[in-house]
């Protein structure tokens, strides 16, 4: 538990570091570049197209594995999230009705899927905001 703990700490120190070198590379460019703002792959390729000549080249590509990497990330924590929750679900359904038939965590996987699929596609955060409040209201009394 203490080395999770230290862990995560560092990993935590390390990515906050990360970001601010990425936003102070975003605003080097936008400014060497006159753009308004980029975002992290544009900022990538723009750091190959303006970087070394011999770098140049693969700017577009920079662009490209940025935006791939960033997915294949989200993606893991997204799995990670949708085992994690609909274990939970099934925890408590099993626990709290135990003459129900017992279901695997996937099939609750798949009913919670389309209420996140939804959320997702929400445009506008402030939409989101009220349904945040009651999940934060919820969670510090579940404490």
């Amino acid at each position: 538990m203490t080395v999770g703990t230290v862990g995560l700490i560092i990993v935590s120190i390390i990515c906050i570091h990360c970001m601010h070198i990425a936003l102070k590379c975003s605003r080097r460019l936008c400014i060497r570049t006159r753009t308004a703002s980029l975002d992290l792959a544009g900022t990538a390729q723009y750091s190959f197209a303006t970087g070394p000549n011999s770098l140049r080249k693969f700017s577009g590509t920079a662009r490209f594995l940025t935006n791939f990497f960033l997915c294949l990330t989200q993606l893991g924590f997204c799995c990670v999230y949708f085992v994690f929750v609909s274990n939970n679900i099934k925890d408590i359904v099993d626990r709290n009705y135990p003459e129900a038939p017992h279901v695997d965590y996937r099939v609750y996987a798949a009913v919670i899927l389309l209420p996140i699929i939804l959320t997702n596609l929400l445009r506008n955060l402030k939409f989101l905001s009220p349904a945040s409040t009651i999940a934060n209201v919820l969670q510090v009394f579940s404490l």
